[in-house]
């Protein structure tokens, strides 16, 4: 096959092992992008944030165009497409239904529904009309829609319209990072709690924030490297908080690729986190990074949501309802009594992670996927 990737940003780990493995099975892969993942997260000043957003809903739809225009399609040729930015599958649909080329639309994210949950746009506004109809456009059109989770399947379909056809894929992630199952935690060690990745409007930030506003176990220390406007927010937060000591919360910035491999090992704990509310139109892809590294993950999100379903039926980790400090609480004083639940839970991650979400076996379901939509 060849397989045609549009992304406006690639380089995300989970992506470049994803198209290595299309290549890896003898097929021909073709990105059509605008930025990295690394110039992505970098930090910006305010001429490089509106540079960097005209480049990817400026520029990007531009360059897509002629590349659908002016490529020809060869037989054999699969265009897959990720909603970053949201418009993007369905602009390739709609340039590609004239030359009969089958696209896969990767719906990450549903919109305007983010959107709205993240508090930029009202519902039932002119922008959420707009929005909703592309997003109708894209899953009633395309070859075949690709949901991260049942969930999100059922709440996009409902909202928007049955697909023509449909599947639920994990993003999964690179394992080969951590190919042993991690050393488990002693008695007296102290435990490390990781939060890397993005914390934007849809990561809920209040109720870890009221853990700190008391005086945090000993045993545990916090360590962010993350980015984003509720990171923004938490720091803040954090400063006008009463004194008190703060050496077991470090925050730092987005974590490089250089240092990412010794970050993840070092950490036994997971902190992922959803606002109420996007449990149905987002899925934390962090989550499966955390299984491959043998990490429990400590779900703040709702009960009805795919990221709760994972951890609770593996029994890899803790769900807590957003808001309910005194419940984190516990938990984190039921890790300090007695290690012993916390490593079965890290084995479980490790096992879940490897058996289910590496991406030979994710990949693998991308191609089998691709090659039944293709004409005979």
């Amino acid at each position: 096959m060849i397989i045609e990737f549009f992304c406006s940003v690639t380089g995300t780990r989970f992506l470049e092992r994803m198209l290595d493995e299309f290549r890896n099975a003898g097929h021909t892969v073709r990105v059509v992008n605008v930025l990295s993942d690394e110039d992505y997260r970098r930090k910006k000043s305010r001429l490089g944030q509106i540079w960097m957003r005209w480049l990817m809903y400026g520029w990007y739809p531009f360059k897509v165009t002629c590349y659908l225009i002016w490529v020809p399609v060869q037989p054999g040729t699969v265009r897959m497409t990720v909603t970053t930015p949201f418009y993007a599958p369905a602009l390739v649909q709609m340039l590609s239904r004239w030359k009969r080329a089958p696209t896969m639309c990767l719906l990450y994210d549903v919109f305007p529904d983010a959107l709205i949950v993240a508090g930029k746009i009202k519902p039932h506004s002119a922008v959420a009309k707009l929005l909703a109809a592309v997003t109708r456009y894209s899953i009633r059109s395309s070859s075949v829609t690709i949901y991260l989770g049942k969930r999100l399947m059922e709440h996009a379909e409902k909202a928007y319209g049955p697909s023509r056809a449909r599947a639920v894929i994990p993003v999964g992630s690179d394992g080969e990072f951590l190919d042993s199952e991690p050393a488990p935690v002693c008695a007296g060690q102290r435990v490390r709690i990781l939060y890397a990745g993005s914390m934007g409007h849809v990561h809920e930030i209040d109720t870890i924030a009221a853990l700190f506003e008391s005086t945090l176990p000993t045993e545990f220390e916090f360590h962010f490297h993350a980015s984003g406007s509720n990171y923004s927010r938490l720091k803040e937060r954090l400063i006008q908080m009463p004194k008190q000591p703060q050496n077991n919360i470090s925050l730092g910035g987005p974590v490089l690729d250089g240092i990412w491999r010794g970050v993840m090992s070092e950490a036994h704990i997971s902190l992922v986190t959803m606002c109420p509310g996007a449990e149905k139109v987002v899925f934390p892809s962090k989550a499966y990074s955390s299984l491959m590294a043998g990490h429990a993950i400590l779900a703040i999100c709702s009960r009805d949501s795919d990221l709760a379903e994972l951890v609770l039926s593996h029994d890899c980790g803790w769900q807590v309802k957003p808001g309910n400090t005194q419940e984190l609480r516990n938990i984190l004083q039921s890790i300090q009594r007695d290690k012993a639940e916390l490593n079965e839970k890290r084995r479980n991650a490790y096992t879940i992670g490897h058996r289910f979400f590496e991406m030979r076996t994710v990949a693998a379901s991308y191609m089998a996927l691709a090659k039944r939509i293709l004409p005979s």
